[in-house]
């Protein structure tokens, strides 16, 4: 193998080299170069060549390159390539473009979208530019041509272009390559032995077409990303001879060989069984043993596949079966796994394995128990059980007393409001009998004022007209009538209507003036009634038919027979009597 041998000049970032006509070219960061043996010509300096490609038609003297700053023409004069001129009219980064005719061009920029440019003859200026709508931007994406057939591939799939309509259509087909899983990249490689390569996450996918139809020839080299080392959206491949390529990674190549080989399968093995009440404690038991202590509730697996090709990974599923799991992990190349805190019960430990994204068809299992807590035997969870009901009885007879009470306390409130609502209509029916005795008495009581009022006034009535007749000198005429005054001031008649009056109105005075005071006579009590009412001596002088004087000396003479304090009011003493 030849050494490599640096270029002069060309350090930096090279974009792409074409051979084109057995002409090398660079596309460099600094512009443009043509390479002769080991020697670097510098014949453009539009910075950014992405890609350089010949224009459609006899013209051999012509190419066009994609720029950072757009399309840019080279032209071959005297047996030397040079910059001729700068396509105007469209300043878009031109990574990717392909010609639909031989005057006009698609553009792809993964940030911006698709465009459509319609170039004069010249390749000076853009008489015409279109966004395409019809597919969405996206990143990593790109345009490509294959078999006469403009391409466009995204993370959404692969999409041609319709000449008729001129919008872009999906490609079913050629889509079924790319998954949201599998996508990373809509790096598409056309310039390679009528093939076009795909990059994804799982491998290499290259399609050719059948000979006489317009069907596609699909296959995919498992040579995952992970492998590959590849920057994505500049994944690259060159061809050695008809079954060789050479793909260009971060840190070297691969040399890929397209010949069909027959897959090979492989075996997954599990290795190792740990047991343990943690992961650190676990320890590796003999793989025979299947019923484990409840608290060796952690498990760990061990497992591999006995592949050694350093270019292919292996990759495994498993799942833990049981009666509330039935769902299978998802891949990964860890070979181990570890279960920590399962509870009791059954279960089976299965596993799977891909070798370089390729199912294989055998299948470890392992089958254990784990064996119930002591606090979960049979016998305690009957003993549970028995208390358990004899809990439930004891919280319902519980429940029934505490009902009962307030049942009772209920009834017991229930017969006190009906109690006090009653002891409110009897207080209600008491008042409204005081009511009436108090309106009786007082009826009565203006009855007695009524019947006191009439006797003063019938007494002082007729002790004017007694001291008018006395006025005369014939006494013996008047005589006859003064006695008959003097008989009518002292009718019992009406003494024993005013007395019965105001029995009605204090029944119990005379009683009790009489239990006090035993001595007293008739007239007294008379006079002590009187004094009850509050009435003034003038007041009581016509009541009796004596004089102002003489009431004065009888309410002495009274005052002596009860042996009342001077000190003391008479009239009050008798109102006050209870």
């Amino acid at each position: 193998m030849l050494p490599l041998k640096l270029i002069r000049g060309t350090e930096g970032q090279v974009w792409c080299l074409e051979q084109i006509n057995n002409t090398l070219f660079c596309g460099h960061n600094k512009g443009t170069f043509q390479i002769e043996g080991s020697t670097a010509y510098f014949i453009a300096n539009e910075m950014g060549t992405w890609s350089i490609k010949p224009i459609p038609g006899e013209n051999k003297n012509l190419l066009i390159q994609g720029n950072y700053n757009g399309l840019n023409i080279l032209e071959k004069k005297n047996g030397v390539w040079s910059f001729k001129n700068k396509i105007e009219g469209f300043d878009i980064s031109s990574r990717y473009f392909e010609f639909s005719s031989d005057t006009t061009i698609l553009v792809s920029h993964e940030y911006k979208g698709v465009y459509t440019l319609a170039v004069d003859l010249a390749y000076t200026n853009v008489g015409n530019v279109k966004k395409h709508t019809s597919v969405s931007k996206g990143s990593n994406s790109s345009i490509a041509k294959f078999y006469d057939r403009l391409l466009y591939a995204n993370e959404e799939g692969i999409f041609f272009l319709d000449t008729k309509t001129d919008e872009f259509l999906k490609e079913e087909t050629l889509s079924t390559i790319f998954s949201k899983e599998s996508y990373v990249s809509g790096k598409l490689e056309t310039n390679v032995s009528e093939m076009l390569w795909f990059f994804t996450k799982d491998g290499i996918t290259y399609v050719t077409k059948e000979p006489f139809t317009d069907s596609y020839i699909i296959k995919t080299m498992q040579i995952p990303i992970l492998l590959r080392k590849q920057k994505k959206g500049f994944e690259n491949i060159s061809r050695i001879n008809s079954q060789q390529f050479l793909s260009g990674t971060s840190n070297g190549y691969f040399l890929i060989n397209t010949k069909d080989t027959p897959q090979k399968r492989y075996d997954v093995y599990l290795n190792a069984v740990y047991v343990g009440q943690s992961k650190q404690e676990a320890a590796l038991i003999n793989k025979n043993q299947d019923l484990f202590k409840a608290s060796d509730n952690c498990i760990v697996f061990k497992y591999s596949v006995p592949e050694y090709d350093t270019y292919k990974i292996s990759e495994f599923q498993y799942l833990l079966e049981s009666d509330s799991n039935t769902s299978w992990s998802d891949w990964s190349t860890n070979a181990s796994v570890s279960f920590d805190n399962l509870s009791y019960g059954d279960y089976t430990f299965r596993l799977k394995a891909r070798v370089n994204n390729t199912l294989q068809e055998s299948e470890a299992q392992y089958s254990f128990t784990i064996e119930r807590p002591w606090y979960l035997s049979l016998p305690l969870i009957i003993l549970y059980v028995v208390a358990f009901i004899f809990f439930f009885i004891l919280v319902n007879a519980w429940y029934k007393r505490g009902y009962r009470l307030e049942k009772d306390r209920i009834l017991e409130k229930s017969s006190r409001d009906i109690a006090l609502k009653e002891l409110e209509a009897q207080k209600q029916i008491i008042q409204l009998k005081n009511e009436k005795l108090q309106q009786d008495i007082e009826a009565r009581n203006r009855e007695l004022a009524v019947s006191t009022m009439s006797m003063i006034k019938k007494n002082n009535v007729l002790n004017d007209f007694k001291e008018e007749l006395l006025k005369f000198s014939e006494i013996e005429t008047v005589a006859p009538l003064v006695k008959k005054i003097n008989k009518s001031l002292n009718d019992k008649d009406d003494w024993e209507f005013f007395e019965e009056a105001f029995n009605h109105a204090d029944k119990d005075f005379f009683k009790k003036v009489k239990d006090i005071h035993p001595n007293l006579t008739a007239n007294d009590l008379r006079f002590c009634v009187y004094l009850r009412l509050n009435l003034s001596s003038k007041e009581i002088a016509p009541l009796l038919n004596i004089s102002h004087r003489s009431v004065e000396i009888k309410r002495y003479r009274l005052r002596k027979k009860i042996n009342l304090d001077h000190k003391v009011n008479l009239n009050n003493y008798f109102i006050d009597l209870k």
